[in-house]
């Protein structure tokens, strides 16, 4: 329903976009979460917000799941992004999507959902304290896409590399601009695969930030 918050704990997929564009249509709001924090953080964070249905990547996060649910009472259901033993996979909802009531029923909501409704809560890495969640709208989202577009060094058809986590606002702003612009996107297996990843995409462009880039330059430096 709208409102509803929906957890998304992944490393970068073409999925989570998928989720993530999809909860937009229906007003639903996606809490993205890292992968990697502890399961106290996690059921802080799922109950803070009321999580209702959860998206994991690997057994190993649901298996995390499965451990947090019976403190989360506002969650119904993981899913998974990977095919893992016991766990509903995540086309499951996206087969009961295909049915036509289905889709006008999405049609009447998405077009009763204001620019400033909220869309994404995003919460902060808790070295503060406990993570606090920091709320978006559908307007603080867009307007940032726009206003980044019009610098982007691109033309559509373009490919860009991602690596960078998504459940943090830099590289899913850059995602919703590079869906804007018509930029063919790329998903890095892993951090540690990112030069044999660029070797073969051939990306006219990536994001990445301070610390990876003089990891990079290190290597050069030891290499040499």
């Amino acid at each position: 329903q709208m409102g509803d918050k929906v957890a998304t704990i992944t490393n970068n997929h073409p999925e989570w976009n998928i989720i993530n564009y999809a909860a937009a249509q229906i007003g639903a709001i996606i809490c993205p979460i890292y992968p990697t924090i502890s399961n106290d953080d996690y059921t802080y964070i799922f109950n803070d917000s009321s999580i209702k249905y959860a998206f994991v990547s690997s057994a190993e996060l649901y298996e995390k799941m499965q451990v947090i649910q019976p403190n989360v009472p506002s969650l119904l259901k993981v899913y998974t992004f990977d095919h893992v033993n016991g766990a509903e996979h995540w086309s499951a909802v996206a087969e009961m999507g295909k049915a036509l009531q289905n889709q006008a029923k999405v049609k009447e909501i998405n077009q009763s959902i204001q620019e400033t409704d909220l869309v994404t809560i995003i919460y902060t890495s808790g070295t503060t304290g406990k993570p606090k969640g920091v709320m978006l709208s559908h307007l603080n989202l867009v307007s940032n896409a726009l206003a980044c577009t019009k610098l982007l060094p691109l033309e559509k058809g373009d490919k860009a590399l991602s690596f960078l986590p998504l459940c943090h606002v830099f590289e899913r702003t850059l995602l919703n601009i590079y869906v804007l612009a018509g930029i063919e996107i790329y998903y890095a297996e892993s951090l540690e695969t990112i030069g044999e990843n660029i070797k073969e995409v051939k990306p006219h462009m990536f994001t990445a930030v301070p610390r990876l880039i003089e990891k990079v330059y290190d290597k050069i430096i030891a290499g040499g």
